[in-house]
C-alpha cells in the first residue's frame, strides 16, 4: 500500500485518492449497493414528479384555448338584459350562449333520478377542442334535432343507453349521445355534478327557469386574430360588473387558474418525494456511520503509513459521492418507469390528455438533489474520520475519536444540513412559507421520533424488571447494545407509520364529519327551487309520508347596489378601498324571518322581527364573515338591488353561522314585511331515516314537481367517498415511496448490525443458548422496535390530523382507533419479518469463524 508523503507541501494526487477509495471498497461493495438503494426511491420520486410537472405546464400552454373552449367567456347570474345583449353583440366575433343550472333529471325506463348540471347550449361552442361524444355526430346534431347529451358516468349508473329518454323538468328528450369529455373539465367533475346538454330551444319548455332560479348565463366568443380578449376584459370588466354583474374569463385567466389548482397537486406530489428522499438520506447517514466504525482500523493503519486525516477523509467522501451518484442515476431511471403509472392515476383531475415526454432539466434536478442530500447527510458521520488516531491500531479497545459534542465542524455541518432541508422544502413547494413550515414540521417529527427512541433506550436500560424471563430481558437489552441502530429504526418506521396513518385518518375525518352532520336527528334531505304555488302541495306530500318539516325558508335573489353611501361602481373604482371585490359582485340569496335558526348565534346588535310599516327603517342581519369582507359594522347603510328594485337597509346585527349544518344558511337575513312580494322560491328541510321511504318520496317529488331539486346526504357521502377514494389512491401511491424507502432503510440497518448480532449469537451459543432462545431474543427486539416506532408515528398522525381537520379543513375531528391498531400491528409484523429475514443464518456461524473475522 503506497501513501503520499506526510508533508503538507506535497499535494495528494487525485488518482491515488480514487484508486484507494476503489480498493478499500472491495469487500464492502455489496453492502454499499444496499446503502445507495436508500436514496434510489427518493430520487425516483423527484424525477418522476418534476417531469410530470413540466409536462403539465407544457400541456397547459399548448391546450390553453381548449381549456376555455373560446377566446372569451362572459358570465352572470342574471339573464342578459336587452342593454346587456346590445353590448355583447357590439363586441363582435362569433358568439354562443349557454345557460346552466342544477336540477333533477330522471330516466323513465329505469324510474330513477339524479341531481345534475343541466346546460342549454346555442351556437358553435366549443370553438377550441371538441365535445367528445359517442356517437361523435351527436356533439353537433343534438342542437338541431331536440335531443340530449348525457354524461357517460350518469348513463352507466342508471343503466340507460343511447336512444332511451331523459326527463328534464317538464320536457322528455331522447338521449342522442354519451358525453365522454368536455374541453377544460376534468373527469372528476362528472362525479360531483354529472353534465346534461340540451338545445337552448328546449330550455323554456322544461319549465325549470322560474323566478329565483339559480342560473349561470354565459356568452362565449371567438374573435379574429387581431382582437385581444385580455385588452377587452381590462377595458370593460369593471364597468360591466357594476352594471350587469358580469364576470369576464379569458384564456389567460383560465390558464392561470388551472396552473394554481394543478400547482397545489404538484406541490403535494413534490412533498411526497421530499419525504422519501430525506428518509433515504437518513438511511445513508446511518449506514455510513456503521461503515466508518468498521473501517476505523483501516483508517488508523493509513494514518500510521503517513496519510493525514484530510486524506483519509477524502477517500471516504469519494465513496459517499459514488453512492450518491450511482444511486441517483438508478433512481432517475426508476423515476421514468414510475411515469408509466403516475399520469394514469391523476388523469381524472387534469382537464386535458396528459402526455409525458423526456426532458433533461427535471432529470438533472432530481439527480442533483438526490446527490446533494445524500452527501450532506453522509458528511455528518464522515467527520469522525479526521479524528481517528494512529494509536487506534495499538489500543482499539479503548481508543475513541477525540471529538466532543461542541465540535465546531459538526455544528456548522448540522446548520448547513438544516438550511439545506429548509431550502429543499422551499424548492419543492415553490412557496417559501409553505416550504419552511413543511421542513420545520418534518424536522420536528424527526426530533420527536429521535427523542422517543433515546427515551426507549434509557427505559430499557433502567426499568426492565429482573423477574422477567431471560429472553425478554436480553431482547430489550439489545436496544442499547454498542453500535445499536435503535434511533434510526424508530425514525424510519415511525415516519412511515406517520404518513400512512395521517392519510387514512384525514379521509376518515372528512367522511365522518359529513356523517355526523346528518346524524343526531339533523336534517338529511333538502328540497329547493320550490315555487310559492308549490309549497303547500310539497308540505302536504311530506305529511302524507310522515316526514317532519324541520325548516322552510323563502329565498330571494339580490345584488349589492350601494355601500355606506356610495354606489358599488364607485367602491370598485376606488383603488384605496380595501374591500374584497368578490362580495361586491356576487349574487346574494337572502331570506326574511323574525327569528334565528339553531345554526346561528347573534354576536352584535339585535334582530328586527318585522320592519316598520312605512319601510323607512329596515334592519338587516349580516353574517360575520361577509361583514368583515365588506367592512360593515352596526349602523352602516347597505342598498340592495332586489331584481331591479332598490331596497335601502341598515346593518342592525351581526351573526355567526355554522355553515357545516345541512340546512339553508344566509349572509343576509331581512326582517318580515319587506321581501314578501319579491320573486322568490322556497327551501324545505326534512329528515328521512328509511332509505326506501327516501327513494320513494324523491321519485314522487321529481315526478309531480320536475323543477324541484333534492339534495340527499347519502348522495353527498357517496360523491365524497368516490372523490376521496381517487385522491387517496394518488396519495397512497406516492406514500409508498416513503414506505418502501423506510423498508430499505430497515433492511440496511439490520444488515449493518448483523456483525454485532453474530457476535452475540456466538457468545450465547458458547454459553449454552439454544437456537430457539436466540430467535426469541431477536423477535422481541424487532417487536419492540416496530411497535414503538409505529406507535410514535401514529401518535404524531393523530396530532397532525387534528391540526389539519380543525385549522385547515374547519371540520370536526373524527378519530379512528381500530384501523390504526391494525397499522401498528402490521408495521410491527413487517419489522419482525424483515429483521428475521435479514438476520438469517446468524445462528449457524461458528465461534471460530467470528474469531478469525476479528483477527
Amino acid at each position: 500500500m503506497s501513501v503520499p508523503p506526510a508533508s503538507d507541501k506535497t499535494p495528494v494526487r487525485a488518482g491515488w485518492l480514487l484508486s484507494m477509495a476503489w480498493r478499500d471498497s472491495r469487500t464492502y461493495r455489496r453492502r454499499l449497493l444496499l446503502y445507495m438503494s436508500s436514496i434510489i426511491l427518493g430520487t425516483a420520486a423527484l424525477v418522476s414528479i418534476r417531469t410530470l410537472g413540466d409536462s403539465m405546464a407544457a400541456a397547459i400552454d399548448v391546450e390553453a384555448k381548449a381549456l376555455l373552449g373560446a377566446d372569451l367567456d362572459i358570465n352572470t347570474r342574471t339573464a342578459f338584459s336587452d342593454s346587456a345583449e346590445v353590448f355583447l353583440r357590439n363586441l363582435g366575433g362569433e358568439q354562443s350562449r349557454q345557460s346552466s343550472f342544477v336540477s333533477m333529471v330522471s330516466f323513465p325506463r329505469t324510474d330513477s333520478s339524479r341531481l345534475s348540471n343541466v346546460r342549454a347550449l346555442e351556437g358553435a361552442f366549443p370553438y377550441y377542442g371538441v365535445l367528445e361524444t359517442v356517437p361523435a355526430a351527436a356533439a353537433q346534431s343534438f342542437k338541431t334535432d331536440g335531443t340530449a347529451l348525457v354524461d357517460d358516468n350518469l348513463m352507466i349508473q342508471h343503466g340507460v343507453e343511447v336512444g332511451d329518454s331523459i326527463r328534464v323538468g317538464m320536457r322528455t328528450l331522447e338521449i342522442s349521445g354519451r358525453l365522454v369529455s368536455i374541453p377544460g373539465e376534468t373527469a372528476a367533475m362528472s362525479t360531483i355534478g354529472p353534465r346534461v346538454y340540451i338545445p337552448m330551444s328546449e330550455l323554456e319548455s322544461t319549465g325549470l327557469i322560474q323566478p329565483g332560479s339559480r342560473v349561470t348565463y354565459r356568452a362565449l366568443f371567438r374573435f379574429d386574430d387581431g382582437v385581444d380578449a385580455d385588452e377587452l376584459a381590462a377595458t370593460h370588466s369593471a364597468d360591466t360588473a357594476a352594471r350587469w354583474g358580469m364576470d369576464w374569463d379569458t384564456v389567460r385567466d383560465r390558464q392561470a387558474g388551472l396552473e394554481r389548482s394543478l400547482g397545489n397537486l404538484y406541490r403535494f406530489l413534490n412533498l411526497s418525494g421530499f419525504i422519501a428522499l430525506i428518509l433515504g438520506s437518513v438511511g445513508v447517514a446511518s449506514a455510513i456511520h456503521t461503515y466508518v466504525r468498521r473501517k476505523r482500523g483501516t483508517i488508523a493503519v493509513l494514518r500510521c503509513l503517513g496519510a493525514e486525516g484530510r486524506h483519509t477523509f477524502a477517500v471516504y467522501v469519494i465513496q459517499a459521492m459514488a453512492i450518491g451518484v450511482i444511486g441517483s442515476a438508478i433512481g432517475a431511471a426508476v423515476g421514468y418507469l414510475v411515469l408509466g403509472v403516475l399520469p394514469v392515476l391523476i388523469q381524472d383531475f387534469v382537464p386535458f390528455e396528459l402526455v409525458v415526454g423526456f426532458t433533461w432539466l427535471p432529470l438533472l434536478q432530481g439527480m442533483g438533489l438526490g446527490l446533494l442530500m445524500a452527501l450532506l447527510f453522509a458528511l455528518l458521520p464522515l467527520l469522525a474520520i479526521r479524528d481517528i488516531s494512529p494509536l487506534l491500531t495499538l489500543r482499539s479497545s479503548v481508543e475513541t475519536p477525540r471529538r466532543g459534542n461542541a465540535d465546531p465542524r459538526r455544528i456548522v455541518l448540522i446548520a448547513v444540513l438544516v438550511a439545506g432541508v429548509v431550502l429543499f422544502g422551499i424548492s419543492q413547494t415553490r412557496v417559501w412559507l409553505q416550504g419552511v413550515g413543511f421542513a420545520g414540521g418534518l424536522i420536528c417529527a424527526f426530533l420527536l421520533l429521535t427523542l422517543v427512541a433515546r427515551s426507549l433506550i434509557t427505559l430499557a436500560r433502567r426499568i426492565v424488571p429482573a423477574t422477567w424471563p431471560y429472553v425478554w430481558r436480553q431482547g430489550l437489552a439489545n436496544l442499547f447494545r454498542p453500535d445499536n441502530q435503535t434511533v434510526t429504526m424508530v425514525v424510519a418506521l415511525g415516519l412511515g407509520a406517520f404518513l400512512i396513518t395521517t392519510l387514512y385518518l384525514l379521509q376518515y375525518s372528512l367522511v365522518g364529519h359529513i356523517t355526523q352532520v346528518g346524524g343526531d336527528r339533523q336534517s338529511n334531505l333538502v328540497l329547493f327551487d320550490i315555487q310559492p304555488g308549490q309549497r303547500e302541495d310539497i308540505l302536504a306530500s311530506m305529511r302524507q309520508n310522515g316526514l317532519p318539516v324541520m325548516q322552510q325558508t323563502p329565498v330571494v335573489s339580490m345584488r349589492l347596489a350601494g355601500l355606506k353611501g356610495r354606489t358599488i361602481a364607485e367602491v370598485m373604482a376606488d383603488t384605496t378601498e380595501r374591500v374584497s371585490r368578490w362580495p361586491l359582485r356576487r349574487e346574494y340569496r337572502s331570506t326574511y324571518r323574525a327569528h334565528l335558526e339553531d345554526a346561528e348565534t347573534l354576536l352584535e346588535g339585535s334582530l328586527q322581527p318585522r320592519a316598520d310599516a312605512d319601510g323607512d327603517s329596515v334592519l338587516v342581519s349580516v353574517e360575520k364573515g361577509i361583514a368583515d369582507r365588506l367592512g360593515l359594522s352596526i349602523g352602516d347603510e347597505v342598498v340592495f338591488d332586489v331584481q331591479g328594485v332598490p331596497v335601502k337597509t341598515t346593518v342592525g346585527s351581526v351573526r355567526a353561522v355554522d355553515w357545516q349544518r345541512m340546512q339553508p344558511n344566509f349572509f343576509m337575513v331581512f326582517p318580515e314585511g319587506v321581501l314578501e312580494e319579491a320573486p322568490q322560491f322556497h327551501v324545505v328541510v326534512t329528515r328521512i331515516d328509511d332509505p326506501q321511504v327516501s327513494a320513494r318520496f324523491q321519485r314522487e317529488t321529481v315526478s309531480r314537481f320536475p323543477n324541484v331539486s333534492l339534495i340527499d346526504l347519502s348522495l353527498i357521502l357517496n360523491t365524497l367517498n368516490d372523490i376521496l377514494g381517487k385522491v387517496s389512491l394518488i396519495v397512497r401511491f406516492m406514500a409508498l415511496f416513503s414506505v418502501f424507502t423506510g423498508v430499505i432503510v430497515l433492511v440496511g440497518v439490520v444488515t449493518n448490525s448483523r456483525y454485532q448480532r453474530m457476535q452475540e449469537s456466538v457468545l450465547l451459543k458458547t454459553l449454552g443458548g439454544s437456537r430457539n432462545q436466540i430467535l426469541k431474543i431477536m423477535t422481541i427486539e424487532y417487536l419492540f422496535l416496530g411497535a414503538i416506532g409505529a406507535l410514535t408515528g401514529v401518535v404524531l398522525a393523530f396530532a397532525a390530523t387534528w391540526i389539519l381537520a380543525v385549522f385547515v379543513f374547519n371540520i370536526s375531528y373524527v378519530p379512528a382507533y381500530i384501523p390504526v391498531l391494525a397499522v401498528v400491528g402490521g408495521i410491527a409484523s413487517i419489522t419482525i419479518l424483515v429483521g428475521m429475514a435479514a438476520s438469517a443464518g446468524i445462528y449457524r456461524q461458528s465461534p471460530l469463524e467470528v474469531l478469525r473475522a476479528e483477527i
